[in-house]
């Protein structure tokens, strides 16, 4: 999957109870307008809408703020635009007529009832600052748009839905097949676009698409999307698939020729993670409209449902960032580095609600990237974790790293939200040096081989090391590696007196004294053999580990 991404997200779902209230103690279904009103281009024969009249337009319209009505018809061949920023929510249908209805870039169209929509509208979706070869995960938020037509100058071999028994992404006839509802599809950027940072702007047309929506997913993971034309809360689209669903929701941004990162963002109960990737922001718990995302079935769960009542009136541009949620939260997120530009992110947060267990509020990590960082919990990786309140500061969180690349690498902590901006301490515990080090001083860099290490950091929160014999090896917590030309040593917390290399014919390679460092460098040239190392620490004890070069 090492093609590239961005994700369309935004809002909070606290403005869902504020754009729908209205709607509450409404009888929705029982349609009973008291009167008609009719903008004929210059003015409503029947003062402005609301929920108990239907709108018809007559005359060219273009709208100066949000707007309610029971129904809306255009007829008489206007033009009819809903400007950015602007709302149009219904309690009944849409029909055009005859002339047209266009929802601008960040424009919304609410419905609450469950009703077939008439006629064709646009909605314009602009990209993000994209370049040539990036990618866009998109979902079609209107019935009958083909693929081609919606980017026509995107070649025809990079268009892509995604094959769950694979794992993989399948290219697709564009011009012979058209968005289906709820589906995510990945379309590369036009080929006349440019190479640098630029938007792109979209533009969908069909008619818009309303009430339920379902999704057949397979397997694990399943490319779906938002399928209205208004962004749709996390929260409730999670609540309403809680039996089919983990919950978690991923979203892809990647940059062209970028390799080395997860190229997933996390997001699962509130809580978000980044890739470090650009042109990504934190979400405040809203998919945008247009917006492609990945969710994980549940075993045995075949069945993904979108809901009017999930739609929200949030017209903020912005595809990522968060908001202060009505709970108590107290969360730290890390970041995992190294000079080569890898970069992985992870998050641990103590949160209303949340258990020791796995729920809602455990995120695991999308299996991607040549490096990550997590936190262990039943036996898995998880890039999310939220464990309960109140705060317990004797609490021990087990993290997990992986790499692809032997090398050196940095833990830094990110940001804090909660009591972590205050004065309580987070410290990260390595068990292969038998260390502490505090995170709100300084990142932690250290030496690593390649491969995945469950059980060497932790998260504590009080000053306490119980401190082992430091004359002691530990197979666990010596680590060579060969890179580049030398040989890399770290011997833990045990002092190193000499390191000796030989050949499997037990001839001497190399060799080095050492005064009481427990980490020190060889140099060895272009061997390319296995290697026996010997470690002997200032008490004279000794280490021996074969390495294949």
């Amino acid at each position: 999957m090492a093609l590239a991404c961005v994700c369309l997200v935004p809002c909070t779902w606290n403005s869902y109870a504020q754009t729908t209230s209205d709607f509450t103690h409404n009888p929705l279904n029982a349609r009973n307008p008291q009167s008609v009103t009719t903008w004929d281009g210059t003015s409503w024969s029947d003062g402005a809408p609301d929920y108990t009249k239907d709108a018809v337009i007559t005359g060219n319209f273009t709208s100066t703020g949000s707007l309610e009505a029971l129904s809306l018809t255009v007829d008489n061949d206007a033009t009819v635009n809903i400007l950015s920023g602007h709302t149009l929510t219904l309690a009944d249908a849409l029909t055009v007529h005859s002339g047209s209805f266009t929802l601008a870039n960040n424009a919304a169209l609410i419905q609450t009832a469950n009703v077939a929509n008439t006629g064709s509208i646009v909605v314009q979706r602009n990209s993000s600052a994209l370049q040539r070869q990036d990618y866009t995960l998109w979902s079609a938020l209107v019935a009958g748009q083909n693929l081609l037509d919606f980017s026509p100058l995107t070649l025809t071999n990079r268009f892509y839905t995604y094959n769950t028994t694979s794992n993989l992404y399948s290219t697709i006839a564009p011009a012979a097949n058209s968005f289906e509802a709820a589906a995510g599809y990945l379309v590369r950027m036009p080929n006349s676009h440019p190479a640098t940072a630029t938007v792109w702007n979209g533009q969908f047309t069909g008619v818009p698409n309303n009430g339920d929506v379902n999704y057949v997913m397979s397997n694990t993971y399943n490319l779906t999307g938002n399928p209205y034309p208004s962004p749709i809360s996390m929260a409730s689209f999670v609540a309403d698939n809680a039996d089919a669903i983990t919950g978690t929701l991923y979203f892809w941004r990647e940059t062209n020729g970028s390799t080395s990162n997860n190229a997933y963002c996390s997001w699962t109960g509130g809580t978000f993670t980044s890739n470090n990737e650009a042109q990504v922001v934190k979400p405040s718990g809203v998919i945008q409209t247009g917006q492609g995302f990945f969710v994980v079935a549940k075993p045995g769960q075949t069945a993904l449902s979108f809901k009017n009542s999930q739609r929200l009136s949030d017209t903020n541009n912005q595809f990522f960032r968060v908001t202060d949620l009505d709970e108590e939260r107290h969360t730290l997120w890390l970041n995992a580095t190294n000079s080569q530009g890898a970069f992985s992110q992870m998050a641990v947060g103590y949160i209303t609600g949340a258990t020791m267990g796995v729920d809602m509020y455990d995120g695991m990590a999308f299996p991607d990237g040549e490096m990550a960082l997590g936190s262990w919990l039943d036996n898995e990786n998880y890039v999310i974790q939220g464990r309960p309140v109140p705060f317990d500061v004797t609490d021990v969180v087990p993290l997990t790293f992986r790499c692809t690349n032997a090398g050196t690498y940095t833990i830094t902590l990110d940001h804090v939200i909660g009591l972590f901006e205050g004065s309580q301490q987070i410290f990260l515990k390595d068990r292969f040096t038998n260390s502490l080090h505090n995170l709100k001083v300084s990142g932690y860099q250290f030496e690593t081989a390649s491969g995945a290490f469950n059980a060497r950091f932790e998260i504590v929160y009080q000053q306490l090391l119980q401190l082992g014999s430091q004359d002691v090896f530990k197979a666990d917590s010596v680590v060579v590696y060969k890179q580049g030309d030398e040989l890399v040593i770290d011997s833990g917390n045990v002092p190193l007196q000499h390191v000796a290399v030989y050949d499997l014919r037990g001839r001497l390679l190399a060799q080095q004294s050492v005064l009481n460092a427990t980490a020190t460098r060889l140099y060895l040239g272009t061997t390319h053999e296995v290697l026996v190392v010997k470690l002997t620490s200032s008490q004279q004890q000794t280490y021996t580990r074969k390495i294949v070069d």
